[in-house]
């Protein structure tokens, strides 16, 4: 496991986001949580921190069964 998925794991859970996070994409560059909706507000806030540590992306990887009807402009 890389350093920056250690930190972001880290990261997540002093801010109290109990989730799967995974590094994924070419070299890792995107930090996959997996969770529901009520995440996106937190991810949101969280996500410069979290790419500080070297990921270029944040995503929520919604839940089997999980929808977000809101959309961003």
């Amino acid at each position: 496991m890389s350093r920056a998925l250690e930190a972001a794991r880290a990261l997540l859970g002093r801010h109290g986001v109990d989730a799967p996070v995974d590094a994924v994409g070419v070299g890792g560059e995107i930090l996959a949580v997996t969770g529901g909706p009520g995440l996106r507000t937190r991810l949101a806030r969280l996500a410069p921190e979290l790419r500080s540590l070297g990921f270029r992306y944040v995503a929520l990887e919604l839940e089997a069964g999980e929808t977000d009807t809101r959309r961003d402009s």
